[in-house]
Formats: structure tokens, C-alpha cells, sequence
């Protein structure tokens, strides 16, 4: 009989039964202020007004003249290279400071060729997440930013013509030629004057950055993460195929930086490689209240999603991430919060048909 015959097909294929469904938890953190708890793991971690954020702690300051009091010449900085393209210029500034003696002043030119602050790292400096400070103004409206040579584009940060901090989240490098910090113009400033003043660069601790689940039974899932705010120069978003909470060496990132979104991996400690790029720093905030930012991982295919619209095509993941089982929330600092979690994860030896359709 042809419907016996499927049956006893079923029974053989599926051991007597159909194959479990997936686990799902989710968590919109409506509780009291304090830890985490539900089983979430993350040390500087906590609830506030209904919202997880993360306070990770930071090293000394690792700069050496923040300030920009030390100069050799009125144009040339004793601790910091200068880079200059055109008619613009790099100058120490006496009168319109923000703290201490000096500021260092870049006259933009009429084409807005670029005048850069560089000062090279040390090598202990070496596969870091680090958190960059620094007092800001302009003579007009613009946007500036600061970067981690050959590490990527950063969001476009603004300034107006009054001091302002400007906060930068970076990833140092695993080789030299990485570790080159620089502050530059980026928009609307041709034929104004940047001032900088009061720089600092602190290390932070990469196992702080992440509040984890328990570890999954497989690495085949969807993780959704909504946001609430993220700070316009920092990081923030989800970790997922992550080795070990403890000592992170390999895992993925798929992040909002104010403006853009994109996916990073890191291989023994080091970010080996941008599978999503941010593309050029942005001058539009991205992030409003509620925005949902989804990964689903299948193997190695992972998909980013913003709001259930795709940020790009599926993209494979290093070998070493494919078999990982932690994830959760990622963040490097204070202001990034978030309002509510969600997954959907494969068992072992279970049903992952729930994948198919991002995977076709």
C-alpha cells in the first residue's frame, strides 16, 4: 500500500518520531535594576530602566602627549607625526584651547585636502579592543573622525564651534603596520580650522565586551537584538560563533556603529577579517528606538539583517567559528543600550528546516 510504505519510510528516517523542534528563549529585560540574571553571563553587565548596558573597565592611558603640549616647532609636534596634503596645515594653538597650554589647530584649505595627526602605537597595544577620547571644535560646522590605521572607516563624528568630547571605539591590529592612531577632518570643513585637544586611548578587557548565553547545543540559529540607543564612534551589537566567553580567541561580531552596519571575525584574538564593511564614515545616524539587528547562521553562511532588511548578501565564516556556541549581546560602551533579545536555535539532531528560507 503506497501510504504504508511512506509511513514506514518516516519511521525509518526519524527513529519513530519527527525530529525536535527548535529551543527559543527570548528576554525584553523587564526587571529590576541590577545584574542580568537569567542566565546571562557578563560581569560589568547590568539591568537599568528596563535595558541592558555594558560598562567595561579601561586601562591607563596609553598616549604619550594627549595633551599636544610638546612641540618642537609652532608646526611641528614632538610626539606626533603630521600628515599634510595641499595648502593645509597642522599648528600649535596658544589662545583656543581646552585644557593645559597648547591645542593642536589644522587650517584646512579651500579643496579640504586633509591635514592628519598620527601618532604610532605601541606593540603591547597589539590585538585590542580600545576606547579613543578627545576634546574637539571647528571654526564651522562639520564632522571628523579618528581611526586605527588600516583597521577600517569609522563613523563621521560632529563638531560644532565649541569644545565637545568625541568618543571612538577601534580594534588594534595583529601586525605594525596597524598600529598607527590618526585624527583627521572628514566633511563640510574646507577652509576651516580643527582643534583637537585632550586626547586619550585606553585599553579594554575583549571578555567584558560580550553577555552571553549558555552555550548552545548546536551553532545553527536565529539572534535578534533590539536596540535601544548606540553611541555615534563606538560598537555595538551581537557576538555569535564565539569560542570561550572567558578567553574569546574566535567569534564574529555583526555591529552598529552610529551610522553603518557591518560584520567583523576575529582568529586568535585578532580581527582576520571585515565580511561586511561599514563603507565610508557616515553623517546620518542609522539607530532609533526598537530597531532590530538579526544574524542567522547556518555552518558557515551567516546573514545580517537591519530591521528584517538584508545588509547584504550570505557571507562564509573562517572554519575556525563554524562550530562555536556561544553568542549574545556585544557592546564597548556605557551609552550603547539595549531593550530585548531573541533566538531561535537548532538542536542536536533537530529540526533546522527553520533556516531554509534565508539559506535558499
Amino acid at each position: 500500500m503506497p501510504g504504508l510504505r511512506k509511513m514506514i519510510t518516516k519511521v525509518a528516517l526519524f527513529g519513530g518520531g519527527a525530529k525536535p523542534p527548535p529551543a527559543e528563549f527570548s528576554d525584553d529585560f523587564a526587571r529590576a535594576d541590577g545584574a542580568v540574571a537569567n542566565d546571562w553571563v557578563g560581569a560589568t553587565w547590568e539591568i537599568a530602566s528596563h535595558k541592558i548596558i555594558n560598562t567595561p573597565n579601561l586601562s591607563v592611558d596609553k598616549l604619550t602627549d594627549g595633551g599636544f603640549e610638546n612641540w618642537d616647532s609652532a608646526t611641528d609636534l614632538t610626539s606626533w607625526d603630521e600628515n599634510l596634503v595641499g595648502a593645509s596645515t597642522i599648528n600649535q594653538e596658544s589662545v583656543d584651547i581646552y585644557a593645559g597650554t597648547y591645542a593642536a589647530r589644522m587650517d584646512i584649505d579651500a579643496s579640504h585636502n586633509p591635514a592628519r595627526l598620527i601618532q604610532v602605537l605601541s606593540y603591547e597595544s597589539n590585538k585590542r579592543w580600545v576606547e579613543i577620547e578627545v576634546y574637539a571644535k571647528a571654526t564651522g560646522a562639520g564632522y571628523v573622525y579618528g581611526q586605527i590605521a588600516n583597521m577600517g572607516s569609522f563613523t563621521g563624528l560632529p563638531v560644532t564651534t565649541d569644545y565637545a568630547k568625541l568618543a571612538i571605539t577601534a580594534m588594534m591590529g595583529a601586525n605594525s603596520g596597524a598600529r598607527g592612531l590618526y585624527f583627521m577632518p572628514y566633511s563640510g570643513l574646507a577652509s576651516q580650522a580643527v582643534y583637537w585637544d585632550a586626547a586619550v586611548l585606553k585599553w579594554l578587557t575583549s571578555a567584558e565586551l560580550f553577555l552571553t548565553r549558555p552555550q548552545y547545543p548546536t551553532a545553527d540559529y536565529i539572534l535578534e537584538l533590539t536596540l535601544s540607543d548606540v553611541s555615534r564612534g563606538s560598537k555595538a551589537g551581537i557576538v555569535f560563533a564565539l569560542d570561550d566567553p572567558s578567553n574569546p580567541q574566535n567569534y564574529a561580531v555583526a555591529q552598529v556603529d552610529g551610522g553603518a552596519v557591518s560584520l567583523w571575525e576575529f582568529v586568535s584574538g585578532a580581527r582576520s577579517s571585515v565580511l561586511i564593511a561599514d563603507g565610508n564614515p557616515k553623517t546620518t545616524d542609522l539607530v532609533s528606538e526598537g530597531d532590530k539587528l538579526k544574524i542567522v547562521k547556518s555552518g558557515t553562511s551567516v546573514k545580517v539583517y537591519y530591521n528584517d532588511v538584508a545588509v547584504s548578501t550570505a557571507k562564509t565564516l573562517n572554519a575556525a567559528l563554524e562550530n562555536n556556541k556561544y553568542a549574545g549581546a556585544f557592546s564597548t560602551r556605557t551609552g550603547n543600550q539595549f531593550s530585548g533579545w531573541s533566538e531561535t536555535v537548532s538542536v542536536d539532531g533537530g529540526d533546522d528546516s527553520f533556516l531554509d528560507a534565508f539559506f535558499p
